[in-house]
C-alpha cells in the first residue's frame, strides 16, 4: 500500500483522497518509453478526398463549357441557313 504525502497514513488503492488529511491523492501513471515510428515505406500515393466545393465547381465549369459549345454550334447552323 501507498502512504499519503500529507500525513503518512495508509491509503488504499482506488482512493482520491486520504481519509485521515482530506491531501488530493496524486495517481502517477506508468510512462511508456517513447519509441519512434518507423519511417513509412515508399508506395503509391494515397489519393486526397476532393472536397464537394471542388466537385461542384468542376462539374458547374464543365456545363458552362458544354453550353458554350452546345450554343456556338446553334449560331453557327442559323448563320448558315439564314
Amino acid at each position: 500500500m501507498a502512504g499519503c504525502s500529507g500525513c503518512g497514513g495508509e491509503l488504499e488503492p482506488g482512493w482520491k483522497f486520504c481519509i485521515r488529511c482530506g491531501a488530493r491523492i496524486q495517481v502517477l501513471e506508468p510512462t511508456r518509453e517513447s519509441v519512434p515510428e518507423p519511417a513509412p515505406e515508399p508506395g503509391p500515393a494515397v489519393e486526397a478526398r476532393e472536397s464537394p466545393m471542388r466537385t461542384a465547381l468542376l462539374i458547374g465549369g464543365g456545363l458552362v463549357v458544354v453550353a458554350g459549345a452546345i450554343w456556338l454550334m446553334a449560331a453557327m447552323v442559323l448563320r448558315a441557313i439564314g
